[in-house]
């Protein structure tokens, strides 16, 4: 299977100031495709790998989970980060067909980048997420379309499938109620209806 490459001449240009990432730890200012670039081959093909495998990598899932939730660039980084695998893990499953190839590669890259710990901003630094942060919710932005689509999508499809598996209440009652089947003009009470 070919996967497209995101290639520095394929990116927007100029980029618009709103992907504009101010970098303190050097001074500089890095545009989101710059960033992007420093995820090598590797890093992208072993989390491709893991998601095909219908799975999250485990240190990729810790560090989503210790982001803190009163940061608010972190919590939106994790509350984003939730939602790109999800939809990831929908389409590597074959469930959510909406996304192209080319789309999938590039928020495989974007995981890739949240992932890595040390990017343009080392994670462990003081707001060492803020560049993670930039990142996810300009490509967000600019991939609204797809990611409204596959929230809708989720609603109706996964949303009640979680119902149901998280609670025996609702397990149970849809076990129990039989499937009725009705004759145009009938009501419920009526009994089981006969086939003409």
């Amino acid at each position: 299977m070919r996967v497209p490459v995101m290639h520095q001449h394929e990116t927007e240009s100029p980029a618009p100031r709103s992907n504009r990432i101010a970098s303190w730890a050097d001074g500089k200012s890095l545009f989101w495709p710059e960033a992007l670039g420093l995820v090598n081959t590797a890093e992208i093909s072993a989390l491709r790998q893991s998601l095909g495998a219908g799975r999250v990598p485990p240190d990729l899932l810790q560090k989503i989970e210790r982001l803190r939730v009163e940061d608010y660039r972190e919590h939106d980084l994790q509350r984003q980060s939730r939602l790109v695998l999800s939809l990831l893990l929908a389409a590597e499953e074959g469930q959510f067909t909406r996304v192209s190839r080319w789309d999938r590669e590039r928020l495989i890259r974007l995981m890739a980048y949240v992932r890595k710990d040390e990017d343009a901003i080392p994670d462990a630094r003081p707001h060492g997420y803020d560049d993670d942060h930039g990142l996810m919710r300009a490509t967000c932005a600019q991939m609204e379309p797809l990611l409204r689509a596959f929230k809708a999508w989720r609603l109706v499809r996964q949303v009640p499938e979680l119902w149901l598996s998280q609670s025996p209440v609702l397990r149970s009652a849809v076990a129990v109620a039989p499937a009725q089947d009705f004759r145009p003009g009938s009501s419920p009470g009526d009994g089981p209806s006969v086939q003409i």
